[in-house]
């Protein structure tokens, strides 16, 4: 389920399309990895794509977060209860390994959503073996 559409323009004038996905059937349909983290609590991003924020709970804890594709790529953000207050971890689908397309994904997310390269607190290429 798409629940919105927007066009963000990158600073080479690029159009990225964004779209919200609906959390429950995103997590069901692909194993997400954690990625990154951002120092951006959930509830902001999903305000800056007008996309509605889940709260739930799974194996691990409470969590909130919403779901997005950029160019047919689905991601995860979310935050669990036992994290640092207003941080976000990105998650990626299990299928991309690659450190470079890792970060090339993150990017193009903390681009997107307008965040400044000093919001990315931890991301994959930093650590590759957690």
């Amino acid at each position: 389920m798409i629940r919105a559409l927007k066009r963000f323009r990158t600073t080479n004038e690029q159009t990225i399309k964004l779209k919200s996905l609906n959390l429950p059937e995103t997590l069901a349909s692909a194993h997400m990895v954690p990625h990154a983290i951002v120092a951006q609590p959930v509830r902001a991003l999903a305000d800056l794509a007008s996309s509605t924020v889940h709260q739930g709970q799974d194996d691990l804890d409470e969590y909130e977060g919403a779901a997005f594709s950029i160019d047919a790529l689905p991601f995860v953000i979310m935050h669990y209860k036992g994290h640092p207050p207003d941080t976000s971890t990105i998650y990626l689908p299990m299928t991309v390994k690659d450190i470079d397309q890792i970060t090339q994904c993150i990017d193009k997310i903390v681009t997107t959503f307008g965040l400044p390269k000093a919001a990315l607190t931890w991301q994959r290429k930093d650590d590759p073996t957690l």
